[in-house]
């Protein structure tokens, strides 16, 4: 399969592992209670908000997907998709491809409301 192709495919899997972990509920509620375990509340208007820096850091997609993005890079490592001195700035790149699509959807979604 062609490597650019893998890359995408692997920056859209970051996306969507960042968005569960950040916003979503996912089956049986699990990702929501590992939020409160780790301490993610909410307030009394319904906006998150988290109590310490890995909590902090969970809520926000560009951060968590900084991380999400250097476990797939160092999973390529390992399979030899890349060498291992690139996992770095592919980790980043990554990242990358999950802040672009995670703003691209914020615009199409308020520029529809219109």
């Amino acid at each position: 399969m062609n490597e650019f192709l893998l890359f995408l495919i692997a920056g859209l899997a970051v996306f969507r592992i960042s968005s569960l972990a950040a916003k979503e509920d996912g089956p049986y509620g699990i990702l929501e209670k590992f939020r409160k375990f780790v301490g993610v509340r909410i307030d009394e208007f319904g906006n998150t908000y988290g109590k310490n820096e890995f909590s902090r850091g969970l809520l926000c997609i560009w951060c968590n997907s900084v991380w999400i993005g250097e476990i797939f890079a160092i999973i390529g490592v390992v399979i030899g998709l890349y060498h291992w001195l690139l996992f770095p700035v592919i980790g980043l790149a990554l990242s990358t491809v999950s802040i672009i699509v995670e703003q691209t959807l914020v615009y199409l979604l308020s520029h529809s409301k219109t």
